[in-house]
């Protein structure tokens, strides 16, 4: 999704985590790192909702946020761990 602001967000919904859907979203990480160190396609993050009642917080959060060097994703509230726990 692009936003007004011009961040970008990989937005994941899943109805059950698996260690499948873990992993790839290790690899979403390093990819929204590698894009947002080059710096030529815009700003991106990543999110991941388990629970459809999240998501609107969840576009909320990243609607509003500005571009932050390190910052690349984060894990919705319904999740145990944050994405900088996963680094």
């Amino acid at each position: 999704m692009r936003f007004k602001s011009g961040n970008l967000l990989v937005l994941e919904t899943k109805g059950k985590d698996t260690e499948q859907d873990r992993r790839k979203r290790e690899f979403l990480r390093e990819w929204v790192n590698a894009v947002n160190t080059h710096g030529g396609f815009g700003h991106w993050s990543w999110d991941v909702s388990l629970n459809p009642g999240d998501i609107k917080d969840i576009l909320a959060k990243h609607a509003r946020s500005k571009p932050a060097t390190g910052t690349s994703g984060d894990e919705s509230q319904s999740r145990s761990r944050s994405a900088s726990s996963l680094s």
